[in-house]
């Protein structure tokens, strides 16, 4: 046997069961433990020596503000660091904190060490399993009562015998009284979850794990022998703790997890030492106990070793984690609630205020859990001579005093006291002060001697002599304020005497800083105190201060479903109600509206809430249905309340509010309301605005933002402030708003004058107010309400506008670049039109000088400038839908003809469906502008040199290069280039006529022409400017049709670099600049580049135009083209054809950039040997031809299509095959020309 014992120490040196002990051998390390932000992987986990393996000691890690502690305990013949250790990984420091700050968890981590060695010779411990339980439970508890953070929740993660231990101590601090070792109850009362790690709650699996140890290490002190013996089946100790455990085990979230493979032994063996028979607790059932969990790969020693997050262990136990850490932890606080409660009974017995709460409790109440802690904390914290006052602030509809009030449910048995104060007014916080002495006089009245109470005793005691009748009645003259005084002064001196034990006071809604609320207060330094209010000034009163904003997306999905009774477990329920919360931002009250109004229309899908909501938004945010009718506040009124007091006080500041709403909520910047804001004609300075800006701050309808000078809306919000207003009042915000966007843009940009780099860049950061300025004043400025308004008023030349509405109308039809709202609101017509409205001040447009200080003057030349902003920045949908409200809107004056300005709105408009390829629709509008510019405008020859140079243009691109020419040839010389007077209608128009001599093959004059105008605009613009950008691109295009790549490269890339550093995100001519270099890199071979960029410009326009975007398509297509190219024909051809397909449905099929994706399909296909779908693409082209007749770039792709395959047959001998295309060819080239020409 000493042979053996011999062998079995010196030799074999066995791995222990629980994560073997390091080798004694190995050199003491200094403490490995770090109590810094974040784990530091640089210290590697060594053995740790005998001065610092036992205890708590100081914590692993340690989170900022924790939540929780979470407390390791090791095994037999464990130890605090290399248990939890694999190789240099010590996953409670190096991977545990990582895994918890992802999902929000702040905790401090601890290792705990006991001697544990089952086969040491050395001097061991001399405790049994309950003694050390009995040293764990001291530990954990002295540490704590150090920290101040005794009632702080606790998750533990014990392996093996620590499990046995921590369930010992557990057993012994739940059998404390407030008589008997009351400290020592914290433990049990804060212990959250338990991760149990193979641990043997009824010994192993039919062989004693004691036994086991007996056999292999034979050396055991009497003490180790005792602890092991206690594993083996049926021990009388290891009964007596499950006996024990049981009742309590239900109050903690338990998750047992079990070894699934055999652990080595000496002599070559394997064991499965805590089999999952042996890990569970049969007895254990509830909703906090998770069925045994299996470790994959792992043994009852690897179990709790982990070298990185990627193990799938490490993934299940921190999976485990996580889930219980994430549930609440109000059974820790209820827990301590009733303990405090036992305490504190005895001595508050018959002296307690009983709470009057102003609602019922709200059982559907969710979420907010992190700010329920908060409150306690703040309210549980220690300040020297000090109350603890915990202030709440927020918008209206946020839910402070739904917070409050389930805080105060909770939480009310652990204050002696409790008084809740309507604190919207002086008067009404007086008024629960008078309410609180009658009851006061009550409770001394119960408490008095032989129940034989004396009124005018209880009277001197409250300190209300003589206000207080023989029958107890309180005798208080409704104008006496001093009395009233003495009332509010007997409650706080009553509250402030030592038998009164703890208080809770609860000021709610003190939006009215005009009275001071500390004259409420008790003279004492103790109690505690809350204050909800929507002015962040009460942070004045406060010792912690919290912000309320909106719910989680998980909180707010739960509620919308709860009140309205939906399954929650349905995917696609909750996928409906992730897109209502989304469109009611995350505001509790909206939400609990919404869901009200679903509940009450149970056979009504989810799905149908956001359309009514979209349509009666103002109506449903002020509907009273409520899942909880006490509280009777709706959206609308709770807002109005703050709107009203800021009224009280400044008028200017709910006027600059509600021009705010028609910007969008987010990025609204001060420098944009300090430049333009006027209140009644008359300017505000700069002071003057900001200080309307804090006025708006203070009631939290606005909100900072992370950057200078800039504020958001809640979207709810945001819709309020402009629903709220009557038609009237909603036609005139949204007037000043548009004078505001164009005095910003005007005051930077001058008008009808070359634009800077700086003016570009303050036009791009206006574009989100311009575009949600388009869609909130649709009924006013809206194309649909102008051409509604037409039918009720007459214009002096009635026949002109039926013209114009023909050309108009018919181009719109066509084209999906313009869709018309269907809002009931602009179906009504526009205000602007019919009827006539005077403001006292602004500027007027010379063209309104018949009608003084009429506002459509005002709307008129705002719409000018924003329609100029958009066709710049790009924004073709929002350019051509203004320019079209901009034609019904002239069209709509009775007072006198303005032929010119609608001439030239059609023109515009031509312009905007000829960049977008609407060529079809662009070419009447273009034709009839020309035709009916009135020929004694002053301006006629340079205005229709325009219009003409445009339509050669385009026709040139269209391959009708001949009525292309003829249209030059009519124009005059511009002249010299070098000129002063030079502007930019001339500069466009030669940049027409050279692009025309470019589409003719004229490359050589395309190209002279191309660089003079680039001189010119270099000149006059810059360098760097969106329109130089533009003619740099053109010279690129040509110099690449003339192979010199290199500086046709040179030039894209410097298109580009100046159009990404200056034009807005999602700017069409960067996705162009893109495409357009890809392009000069493919004929250059540098495939891998052109790939790369092709790739980045699709992802640039899927993530600002969406995936079936014509650009987007087309750049995918340019993808296509360049694979088949290197004859990656297993991408090319299906992308092409998904990009085809998209194009005919976005664009329809006759569009030439469908067309153009046809020809590029059949190319494909004739590359790949599929000859007859090759044709059938062409032919298809031909058709469309046949019935739209043009001889464009597609056109002619298809008939090269046809002679290619012709040859192709022709070379393989198949000569009847090559005669019947070569005939059916010709026959197209015969029709087309002669549709072409008639």
């Amino acid at each position: 046997m000493e042979k053996l014992r011999g062998l079995l120490k010196g030799k074999l040196k066995m791995e222990s069961f629980d994560n073997g002990a390091s080798d004694p051998s190995a050199s003491a390390s200094n403490s490995p433990y770090s109590t810094t932000a974040g784990p530091d992987k640089s210290k590697k986990a060594t053995a740790t020596s005998v001065k610092f393996r036992y205890g708590l000691r100081e914590p692993v890690f340690e989170d900022k503000d924790p939540q929780i502690d979470v407390i390791a305990v090791h095994g037999l013949n464990g130890d605090r660091v290399n248990t939890w250790t694999e190789g240099d990984v010590f996953w409670l420091r190096d991977l545990l904190p990582c895994t918890l700050r992802s999902r929000g968890i702040r905790a401090r981590i601890f290792s705990y060490g006991y001697n544990a060695d089952a086969s040491s010779s050395d001097a061991v411990s001399v405790q049994d399993l309950w003694g050390h339980g009995e040293a764990f439970l001291s530990a954990v508890v002295t540490r704590r009562e150090i920290d101040k953070v005794i009632d702080r929740p606790i998750a533990f993660i014990v392996h093996s015998l620590g499990g046995l231990i921590l369930k010992s101590a557990l057993i012994m601090s739940n059998s404390s009284t407030p008589d008997h070792f009351p400290d020592s109850k914290s433990l049990s009362l804060s212990t959250h979850g338990i991760i149990f790690c193979g641990v043997p709650h009824q010994g192993g699996n039919g062989t004693a794990l004691g036994e086991i140890i007996l056999k292999i290490g034979s050396v055991m002190t009497h003490t180790t022998t005792k602890i092991v013996r206690i594993l083996e089946p049926q021990n009388e100790v290891l009964e007596t703790q499950f006996r024990s455990y049981m009742p309590i085990a239900g109050r903690f979230h338990t998750v047992p997890l079990f070894e699934t493979e055999e652990t080595p032994i000496a002599l070559g063996k394997t064991l499965l030492i805590v089999p999952r028979s042996s890990a569970v607790m049969e007895a254990q059932t509830g909703q906090k106990y998770k069925m045994p969990v299996g470790l994959d790969g792992k043994n009852h020693v690897t179990m709790v070793k982990f070298s990185s997050s990627k193990d799938s262990a490490y993934e299940t136990l921190s999976s485990q984690l996580l889930l219980m850490l994430t549930k609440s932890y109000r059974d820790v606080y209820d827990r301590w609630d009733i303990w405090n409660r036992d305490l504190k009974e005895k001595d508050f017995a018959g002296i307690r205020l009983r709470p009057k709460l102003p609602y019922a409790p709200n059982t559907r109440f969710c979420g907010r859990e992190d700010e329920i802690n908060k409150i306690r904390l703040g309210l549980d914290s220690r300040h020297d001579n000090k109350q603890n006052i915990v202030a709440i602030h927020g918008a209206g509809g946020m839910g402070k005093t739904q917070l409050t009030l389930e805080y105060v449910y909770r939480y009310q048995k652990k204050y002696a006291s409790v008084l809740w104060i309507n604190a919207a007014s002086k008067s009404t916080a007086e008024a629960a002060y008078i309410h609180a002495m009658e009851d006061l006089i009550s409770i001394e009245a119960r408490n008095a001697p032989n129940s034989q109470p004396s009124f005018s005793k209880i009277g001197r005691e409250l300190d209300i002599i003589g206000l207080v009748d023989s029958n107890g009645a309180l005798i208080l003259p409704e104008d006496d304020e001093r009395a009233k005084r003495r009332v509010i002064e007997g409650v706080k001196k009553w509250l402030a005497r030592d038998i009164c034990g703890n208080w809770l006071l609860i000021f709610d809604n003190h939006d009215d800083m005009s009275f001071p609320l500390r004259e409420f207060f008790p003279a004492c330094p103790w109690g505690s105190i809350i204050i909800t209010s929507r002015r962040p000034d009460v942070k004045d009163y406060a010792t912690a201060f919290h912000q309320l904003d909106k719910l989680d997306e998980t909180s707010s999905i739960r509620l919308l479903l709860i009140v309205s009774e939906r399954d929650e477990n349905d995917a696609a329920v909750r996928s409906q109600a992730q897109k209502i919360v989304q469109r009611l931002d995350y505001l509790p009250l909206a939400i609990d509206q919404a869901a009200a109004y679903i509940a009450n229309r149970p056979h009504k899908p989810l799905e149908s809430y956001i359309p009514v909501y979209e349509r009666k938004e103002k109506e449903l945010l002020g509907d009273n249905e409520r899942s909880w009718p006490d509280y009777n506040l709706t959206c609308m009124t709770t807002w109005e309340i703050s709107r009203l007091a800021i009224r009280k006080d400044s008028r200017p500041a709910t006027a600059l509010l509600q021009v705010c709403s028609f910007f969008n909520n987010i990025d609204i910047w001060g420098e944009l309301l300090r430049r333009s804001f006027t209140f009644e004609g008359k300017s505000l300075s700069e002071d003057e605005v900001d200080n309307l800006i804090a006025r708006l701050y203070s009631y939290h309808l606005i909100k900072p933002t992370l950057a200078a000078d800039t504020f958001s809306m809640h979207a709810i919000i945001h819709a309020w402030a402009r629903e709220r207003l009557d038609p009237e009042d909603r036609m005139f915000t949204a007037v000043g708003a548009a004078s505001m966007l164009k005095d910003a843009i005007l005051s930077v940009c001058k008008q009808h004058e070359i634009r800077s780099i700086t003016e570009y860049t303050f036009e791009k950061r206006l574009l989100p107010h311009m575009e949600y300025f388009l869609r909130a004043s649709d009924s006013i400025f809206g194309a649909t309400a102008m051409r509604k308004s037409l039918e009720t008023v007459n214009y002096p030349d009635m026949a002109f506008r039926g013209r114009v509405l023909s050309v108009v109308d018919t181009a719109l039809s066509t084209t999906k670049l313009h869709q018309n709202h269907s809002s009931t609101e602009a179906a009504q017509g526009s205000p602007l039109i019919g009827k006539r409205y005077y403001t006292s001040t602004n500027p007027v447009d010379p063209q309104f000088s018949n009608t003084i200080h009429d506002v459509r003057a005002i709307s008129y030349t705002s719409m000018i400038v924003m329609e100029e902003v958009f066709g710049r920045q790009g924004r073709h949908r929002a350019s051509v839908s203004i320019t079209v409200a901009l034609i019904y809107f002239m069209l709509g004056f009775s007072e006198g003809q303005n032929v010119s300005a609608i001439v030239t709105h059609i023109g515009n408009l031509a312009g905007q469906l000829r960049d977008t390829e609407n060529y079809r629709e662009a070419e009447p509008l273009y034709r009839f502008a020309i035709a009916e510019w009135p020929p004694a405008a002053s301006t006629a020859v340079e205005q229709t040199g325009v219009l003409k140079s445009g339509l050669a243009s385009m026709l040139s691109k269209l391959g009708r290069y001949d009525e292309a020419n003829d249209i030059i040839l009519e124009l005059q010389p511009i002249g010299s280039l070098t000129r002063a007077d030079l502007n930019d209608n001339e500069l466009t128009r030669l940049s027409n006529e050279a692009i025309n001599l470019e589409r003719q093959g004229k490359f050589e004059a395309a190209e002279k022409s191309h660089r003079s105008v680039l001189e010119a605009r270099r000149r006059i613009h810059g360098s760097q400017h969106p329109d130089t950008c533009t003619t740099l691109n053109s010279l690129a295009v040509v110099l690449e049709k003339q192979n010199k790549l290199t500086e046709a490269e040179q030039l894209h890339r410097e298109a580009l670099a100046s159009r990404q550093a200056f034009l807005s995100e999602g700017h069409d001519e960067i996705l162009r600049s893109m495409s357009n270099l890809a392009v000069t890199l493919k004929k250059q071979g540098k495939f891998n580049e052109a790939t790369k960029l092709y790739s980045e410009a699709i992802q640039f326009s899927t993530q600002w135009r969406g995936e079936t975007h014509s650009e987007t398509l087309r750049t995918s297509k340019n993808l296509a083209v360049l694979w088949a190219v290197q004859r990656d024909f297993e991408r090319a051809e299906p992308e092409m054809g998904r990009c085809t397909e998209g194009l005919t449905t976005t664009l329809g099929l006759d569009h030439p950039a469908t067309l153009d994706a046809i020809a590029s399909w059949g190319n494909i296909l004739r590359d790949m040997g599929r000859l007859d779908a090759a044709c059938d693409r062409y032919w298809s082209i031909l058709q469309v031809r046949l019935r739209k007749p043009a001889q464009d770039s597609p056109t002619r792709q298809a008939f090269l299509g046809l002679q290619s395959v012709e040859r192709i047959h022709a070379q393989k001998g198949q000569d009847e095959m090559a005669g019947m295309i070569n005939e059916k060819t010709r026959k197209f080239v015969a029709e087309l020309q002669a549709r072409v020409s008639s």
